[in-house]
């Protein structure tokens, strides 16, 4: 939590262990109590609680591989948005799971989807802010 920590100090970094193969994109929520994290694989996006370095959420950004561009969290840190070489964009929401399946089904079907996705040209970049 970054609220807590005092001007002028730093704090020992940490390591979470998000994904199996290398990371491609990161965000940090705007009070530091959150970090979202993407693999370069781009189809899974993993949220953790920066204190206890616990994975709260899995959120599914597609089945296709793709290259993300950007992650950013809402002011609030109540949704957060990824914008990938595919040409869309995800906005998922992070306070309130609706319709969380049970794990019977697996985490391919645990995972959330976004709550909206819009679409630009893939020839047109675009980021989240």
């Amino acid at each position: 939590d970054l609220s807590s920590a005092a001007p002028g100090t730093s704090l020992a970094p940490v390591t979470i262990n998000a994904h199996q193969s290398e990371v491609g994109c990161v965000a940090l929520s705007p009070p530091g109590t959150l970090v979202a994290s993407a693999s370069r694989r781009g189809t899974l996006i993993r949220l953790f609680d920066t204190q206890s370095r616990a994975r709260l959420l899995e959120l599914r950004r597609g089945t296709d591989p793709a290259t993300l561009y950007c992650l950013a969290f809402s002011p609030d840190s109540a949704f957060l948005c990824a914008a990938s070489d595919k040409g869309t964009g995800h906005v998922s929401a992070l306070l309130a799971r609706v319709g969380k399946v049970g794990p019977v089904l697996g985490p391919y079907v645990e995972s959330q989807w976004s709550l909206a996705s819009f679409a630009v040209p893939a020839e047109a970049p675009c980021v989240c802010a």
